[in-house]
């Protein structure tokens, strides 16, 4: 039951519940063939989840096979170096996430589209950029954090 609870928590649990539908909670032996085939490993502990649990086990699923092999592929590697990580860092993890989900919905649309900026740079530019973080002060670092849109140019004018 813990993988399940862990993978739901915190690996696959935000993308794949994210499209889920409303799934009603089965007992075992009403479930599909094909999903007591994919969870046959947890058939025994199946009747102890609860049925909030049962119904997100299950969405998880149809967004599961809803995903492109690669995409797949992504979310495994994701989960198992999520499961490499220390509890401790974990827990910072889960906390930033909440945080996060705390922030106004166009602070957490600038910080996306910020990212998805720093992921379409080239190597040399990301590495250049992450030089040029550690070399500024902490007064300089808030200051960037604190920025509005547009502020801070220089940075996009790297060497």
């Amino acid at each position: 039951m813990s993988l399940i609870k862990h993978a739901i928590q915190y690996g696959i649990g935000a993308l794949l519940l994210a499209n889920s539908s409303q799934i009603l909670a089965q007992e075992w032996s009403e479930l599909d063939p094909h999903w007591q085939s994919t969870l046959a490993p947890w058939a025994e502990q199946w009747s102890e989840l609860d049925n909030e649990t049962r119904s997100k086990i299950l969405a998880a699923l149809e967004t599961w096979e809803d995903l492109t092999p690669k995409q797949r592929e992504q979310l495994r590697h994701r989960f198992q170096a999520w499961r490499a990580l220390p509890p401790e860092q974990q827990e910072q993890m889960r906390e930033r996430f909440r945080q996060f989900q705390d922030l106004p919905p166009e602070q957490r649309s600038r910080i996306r589209n910020s990212l998805r900026h720093l992921r379409e740079l080239p190597p040399e530019q990301r590495k250049a950029l992450r030089e040029r973080w550690r070399q500024l002060s902490p007064e300089e670092r808030q200051a960037l954090r604190n920025r509005k849109p547009g502020q801070f140019r220089w940075l996009r004018q790297l060497p």
